[in-house]
């Protein structure tokens, strides 16, 4: 018996996410951090005696697999605590670092942004954001 992406061309699963072991009959969906991966993959099977080729069965999307990117939404994100800050305008500049975000999963990226809620403030700051 195969087991098969079922495409046009009815290529052969891609090994990065599936494992097809024949004894014992071992099916598996492998554990990736490869977001590039998500989709949606008919899965199809051929089952044939191995010394009577020409006696096939096949099953034709025998059954779907989708594969989802866990950074989409929702994602987890857990705030850092900011410290509160004051600064007088006729000292020199001050930096703040604001502590990292963590996403769950980890992997996932994040995008830092701000707002400040007076038009005033807003001149009087520049935000560099690193990753």
């Amino acid at each position: 018996m195969e087991i098969f992406n079922e495409d046009a061309t009815d290529s052969a699963l891609d090994t990065d996410i599936f494992d097809d072991v024949r004894v014992p009959n071992d099916f598996k969906i492998k554990y990736s951090e490869d977001v590039t991966k998500d989709g949606v993959y008919p899965i199809s099977y051929r089952a044939y005696h191995t010394n009577y080729l020409s006696n096939v069965e096949e099953k034709r999307t025998a059954f779907t697999i989708t594969i989802i990117d866990p950074c989409d939404e929702p994602i987890s994100v857990t705030a850092s605590t900011l410290a509160n800050q004051e600064y007088t305008i006729t000292q020199s500049n001050l930096d703040y670092q604001v502590p990292p975000y963590v996403a769950s999963p980890t992997w996932c990226e994040i995008i830092y942004s701000y707002s400040i809620m007076g038009p005033a403030g807003d001149a009087a700051l520049t935000f560099n954001a690193s990753t």
